[in-house]
């Protein structure tokens, strides 16, 4: 029996200090991530990971990994515990494909992956998107981008980003039970 489970989430931002309200610099926006520290920023989202995602499991980050240079980005890495780690390109992980640093540090990397779990259609992005391949047929459209800003749809879509979860990932069965007791959503997909 294979117990191997799926994990999502999205923007870590490790070591954007403007994130943190105790080394921000922000004047004209407040931070969203009460820490004293990017350290402890970072530190809490690694435990939390390594909290619920075994090294066997399968985790997804859409996006924003890393923030402000990617000196200390493969040490950071080298703390979570999970062997396969894939990635959803987002707007601040440019850094990452300009060298070769990605293709060591995750299994995958695109910008957008669609698959099969359990009978449904999983549209990952790390962007949240109007209509999606499958939306008329009941698939779940994931993204982060968003930081628990945007307002719920009722679609069967979902920010899986870190701020939305008290920085623990969503293991994908917990997704999929949420999202299947909301209703198809049929107009605006040109398929029908």
């Amino acid at each position: 029996m294979n117990d191997q489970k799926i994990f999502i989430t999205a923007d870590w931002h490790f070591d954007h200090k403007n994130t943190v309200i105790g080394q921000s610099s922000w004047t004209n926006s407040n931070p969203f991530r009460k820490f004293d520290s990017v350290d402890h920023m970072n530190t809490t989202i690694i435990d939390r990971i390594n909290e619920r995602v075994r090294s066997k499991d399968i985790l997804w980050c859409l996006g924003d990994v890393m923030f402000g240079g990617l000196k200390r980005f493969p040490a950071l890495m080298s703390r979570i515990h999970c062997n396969n780690i894939n990635l959803i390109y987002g707007n601040h992980d440019s850094a990452l494909k300009k060298g070769n640093l990605y293709k060591t540090l995750f299994a995958t990397h695109q910008s957008y992956k669609s698959f099969k779990y359990k009978d449904n259609r999983i549209v990952l992005f790390h962007y949240p998107i109007i209509s999606w391949n499958g939306i008329s047929k009941g698939a779940i459209q994931l993204y982060g981008h968003c930081h628990g800003n945007l307002p719920d749809t009722g679609r069967r879509q979902m920010d899986v980003g870190v701020d939305t979860n008290n920085f623990y990932p969503y293991s994908l069965d917990e997704i999929v039970n949420k999202m299947l007791k909301r209703p198809i959503f049929t107009a605006g997909d040109h398929h029908d």
